[in-house]
């Protein structure tokens, strides 16, 4: 490849970031929502199981939860509450920190540390904040929790333990409302926009080398 071709293949790649994102026609990034896509990492054993549908296993080895496999979270109409609040439930597993085992009595007793209680927070990333109604049933390593989303659209849900924490996005779509394909965006695929500065600087170099090389040449040639 030559250097005005590797030129115009750096552009190329830059240009089609930049528009991956919407940033060409002038619309912020952010206008997306960056749905978590679960990675499939398994839990603790103990507690807890995945049930039927569209779901898989996510975490970090710290904390894991269950979500959909595409990111968004179809409200049941059966959760919908009074208000048109959403009830949803969200299970989670806690890491083991240590397990002990002790006689007492002449019975042989086990014990296990958890890394700590769950507490939930989240908030809204495409519209008017307003607060989340969080309720768990620690159960062991497994911990159930009920998560009421005032509305529905794109919401960042954070889980921590003592010092773990997992967080991920997720796009609740209320019953009978379309899934808005062009509004979500994996996680995964997300590029910084510094990167995409960095791309486009390197590819004008390139174009500002190339011309020089030229002019020389032609000077040369005279």
């Amino acid at each position: 490849m030559g250097p005005r071709n590797g030129a115009r293949g750096v552009m190329a790649l830059a240009l089609a970031g930049v528009a991956s994102l919407g940033i060409g026609s002038g619309v912020a990034a952010a206008s997306a929502c960056p749905v978590t896509i679960p990675n499939a990492s398994q839990p603790p054993p103990g507690g807890g199981s995945l049930g039927p549908g569209t779901f898989e296993t996510h975490g970090n080895g710290q904390l894991w939860t269950i979500l959909p496999q595409d990111g968004v979270w179809r409200v049941d109409p059966r959760s919908i509450e009074a208000d048109g609040s959403f009830v949803e439930k969200f299970v989670w597993w806690r890491r083991v920190v240590e397990q002990t085992t002790s006689i007492v009595n002449g019975v042989l007793t086990a014990s296990t540390t958890y890394a700590g209680e769950l507490s939930i927070t989240g908030r809204r990333q495409d519209g008017q904040d307003s607060a989340l109604k969080i309720r768990t049933y620690p159960e062991g390593v497994h911990v159930g929790s009920t998560i009421t989303f005032p509305a529905g659209g794109c919401w960042e849900i954070t889980g921590m333990a003592g010092a773990d924490s997992l967080t991920f996005t997720v796009y609740v779509l209320p019953p009978g409302e379309p899934v808005p394909d062009t509004a979500l965006v994996p996680r995964s695929v997300l590029v910084p926009i510094g990167s995409l500065v960095v791309l486009v600087g390197i590819g004008l170099a390139v174009v500002r080398r190339e011309r020089c090389d030229l002019a020389e040449r032609g000077r040369y040639l005279k």
